[in-house]
């Protein structure tokens, strides 16, 4: 029996050993795994906010060009009057 003790506990113990370290390396991976996480959702608000202002910007270039068509409109039928 003390053989097999002999073989089997420094098999175990390195088995212990490498767990320990995979543990380790693992908390560290969710640490990140959370940093990242919270940066990630600080990027996504910009990204809501920039979009609003992009979609804000688009529809006021759309009015501006609406104004402008309705002007140029209005300007060709003065032109047009003798």
């Amino acid at each position: 029996m003390s053989e097999v003790t002999d073989l089997v506990m420094p098999v175990l113990q390195r088995i212990q050993a490498d767990l320990a370290d995979v543990k380790r390396d693992l908390d560290e991976v969710k640490r990140v795994q959370a940093e990242h996480t919270e940066k990630f959702e600080e990027i996504e608000i910009y990204l809501a906010y920039a979009t609003g202002l992009a979609s804000q910007n688009k529809a006021d270039v759309r009015s501006v060009k609406s104004e402008i068509r309705t002007i140029k409109q209005r300007l060709e039928v003065l032109e047009l009057r003798p």
